[in-house]
């Protein structure tokens, strides 16, 4: 990895079009679980919530 060989996370970020923020969460995460962390995962919430009666009636048409 890029950082791992001295660049900054700031100058990763810039090449690859990404913030700062990221280059550091992908280096976590690399650092915890190598290769397998950066394995994409999904961003969709472990549980969804309920629609409210409100919102499911408006769906419905009533």
């Amino acid at each position: 990895m890029q950082v791992e060989s001295g660049q900054t996370p700031e100058a990763v970020a810039k090449a690859a079009g990404v913030c700062p923020r990221t280059v550091r969460k992908w280096l976590d995460r690399y650092r915890a679980e190598e290769m397998p962390g950066l394995r994409d995962r999904s961003s969709r919430p472990h549980r969804l919530r309920r629609p409210t009666l409100v919102r499911a009636s408006g769906w419905m048409g009533f």
